[in-house]
């Protein structure tokens, strides 16, 4: 059932928590198919956003390490949607 994927409680502690620190994830194995958690799915139901998303994630990592001990101010202009997604950001501002 994919409305229970994450939630096993013989798997992760605290199933009923959104927790993206657990501690039986691990990192190394974050984005493939050996992963533990489901969030992108496996095998032929992979995520096709999985690899943007991992992208995101590193594009993110670098900005914060290039502008290391500088401020960055909240995200401004969130627009309510009527899809699923209820809030996407239409605008993202830097500033340092």
């Amino acid at each position: 059932m994919i409305g229970a994927t994450n939630c096993d409680s013989n798997v992760f502690e605290r199933s009923d928590k959104f927790n993206v620190y657990r501690p039986d994830i691990d990192i190394k194995k974050a984005f493939s198919g050996t992963a533990k958690q489901l969030a992108f799915g496996s095998s032929i139901y992979n995520c096709v956003g999985a690899a943007f998303v991992k992208l995101e994630i590193e594009l993110d990592s670098t900005i914060k390490d290039n502008i290391s001990g500088k401020k960055l101010r909240d995200i401004k202009d969130f627009v309510k949607r009527t899809s699923k997604m209820k809030y996407y950001c239409n605008k993202l501002y830097f500033y340092y």
